[in-house]
């Protein structure tokens, strides 16, 4: 039984599109024996119904994330920085949160992602 756990995990939801379906992934780290597994998907939290009725069907505790792009500031003559981030949600007011910033950071989906402002990020926090 394994104790790491995968949280940098993207899947079909993914704008680029990742390797494998919610259901394969969990299917997957169940038989590794693993007892949790995390999804950070660079969309709106689209996966997350799917991932979760995998976690559920494979007894595995999910673990709920997103990437995105934080904007950082510059100096005051230079663009924002853009630093790409995994944010995860520890309970149910941390996954309205992770709403919360994805509707900023994907308010034009679908195919397009803005970058999060910093201080839009820890107004959510």
């Amino acid at each position: 039984m394994s104790l790491f756990t995968y949280l940098h995990i993207h899947t079909h939801f993914s704008l680029a599109g990742g390797p494998a379906s919610p259901e394969k992934w969990c299917r997957q780290a169940s038989e590794l024996g693993y007892k949790a597994i995390g999804i950070a998907d660079r969309a709106p939290m689209a996966g997350f119904p799917r991932f979760q009725a995998a976690t559920h069907n494979d007894g595995l505790a999910p673990l709920f994330g997103v990437e995105l792009d934080l904007l950082l500031s510059g100096s005051s003559k230079s663009a924002p920085l853009v630093q790409p981030a995994l944010l995860f949600a520890s309970d149910q007011n941390g996954l309205a949160n992770l709403a919360r910033v994805c509707s900023i950071g994907y308010e034009v989906w679908p195919g397009v992602e803005a970058g999060v402002p910093w201080d839009k990020l820890s107004a959510h926090a």
